[in-house]
């Protein structure tokens, strides 16, 4: 544990337990509020949440996992580094992918449960999500930038959230999944390749990129101006 503070200490993140532990409070909220309906109802509808918001964290312990072996115990070599990363990217989309998941909200989906609490439910899960991959990324922030120059390091996060905005489409609209690249590669990559010209896919993606980069540049400032870790 001693060794964890030092770490969280060293990337200059002020009380990280502390917002970490929030973080997972939080999405117990998100998934205590998803259990609610489902006992009240009988029914498992909107379960899908609860894996939803699984995937999203996977690259917050992916991005944890390879900034503590960094840190804690020895130089990451290119390959491991290199590997980790693509992974890391690979999962990131899951994280805001949630938000797409508020247009699965209908007055009808039953006359028990208002929209009202739907909507509160699904913004949970997407929020808790977000905040999931926004840590991942500033984790992965402050790893390359024991390699790189910051102005590099901005460059690379950019894209990473321009791939993340297509990487919504093609999980929204396409419906591949993360692992498809491994069960199923060659399909995925010639349905990629094919909708790259895809007016939609470009609109989709560059809109959601536009967003996530904005509220990552709040998330980060949010740090930056602390004074505890100027």
């Amino acid at each position: 544990m001693k060794n964890l503070i030092v770490v969280f200490d060293n990337i200059r993140i002020p009380n990280f337990l502390y917002s970490l532990s929030s973080l997972v409070i939080f999405a117990v909220s998100a998934v205590a509020l998803l259990a609610f309906r489902m006992v009240k109802l009988e029914k498992i509808q909107y379960g899908f949440l609860a894996w939803n918001l699984f995937l999203a964290w996977i690259p917050l312990f992916v991005s944890i996992g390879l900034f503590y072996y960094q840190t804690a115990i020895k130089k990451l070599n290119i390959g491991v580094l290199a590997s980790g990363l693509i992974v890391w990217l690979l999962f990131l989309p899951n994280a805001p992918y949630i938000i797409t998941d508020l247009l699965h909200l209908n007055r009808k989906m039953h006359p028990h449960i208002p929209i009202w609490y739907d909507a509160l439910m699904i913004f949970s899960f997407a929020f808790a999500g977000l905040l999931a991959g926004f840590y991942s990324l500033y984790f992965v922030q402050q790893l390359l930038n024991q390699y790189l120059k910051a102005k590099t390091v901005w460059l690379l996060i950019g894209i990473c959230l321009g791939l993340t905005g297509y990487g919504l489409y093609i999980g929204r609209v396409l419906r591949w999944n993360s692992w498809d690249i491994i069960t199923n590669p060659f399909d995925l990559i010639e349905s990629v390749l094919y909708h790259l010209t895809d007016t939609y896919a470009l609109k989709f993606a560059c809109v959601y990129a536009f967003i996530l980069s904005a509220l990552y540049l709040v998330f980060w400032q949010m740090f930056r101006g602390d004074k505890s870790i100027a």
